[in-house]
């Protein structure tokens, strides 16, 4: 099977995080994108997919499940769906969602 890019566009989420999509297919059962964060996205919980963080640069730190953890270059963080997470600091980082994402199924927590 021919794995095809899609056309990679930068979108912003909210006013701290902006994702650049890399690859998103029907096809495929996850996707990839990559996101850069200057600040903090808040607690959010997707009800149907498991999400992989795979930090590209920057420090920050990383609330899965009410644990919380400094992250750093080249750490991988993996939150199995129905957690509650959230993540801040100054960051470029890889998010792989599996199924893929679909912004019916999150839900942020207040």
């Amino acid at each position: 099977m021919k794995i095809k890019p899609a056309t990679s566009h930068t979108r912003k989420v909210d006013e701290a995080l902006t994702i650049t999509d890399m690859l998103s297919d029907k096809d495929f059962s996850f996707d990839f994108v990559i996101a850069d964060l200057d600040g903090e996205h808040p607690a959010h919980i997707n009800k149907i997919s498991d999400r992989i963080y795979f930090i590209l640069e920057g420090e920050g730190r990383v609330s899965v499940g009410g644990e919380i953890s400094a992250v750093v270059k080249d750490d991988l963080v993996k939150i199995p769906k129905n957690t509650v997470h959230s993540i801040g600091g100054k960051l470029r980082y890889v998010i792989i969602t599996s199924p893929p994402f679909d912004p019916r199924n999150e839900e942020e927590v207040k």
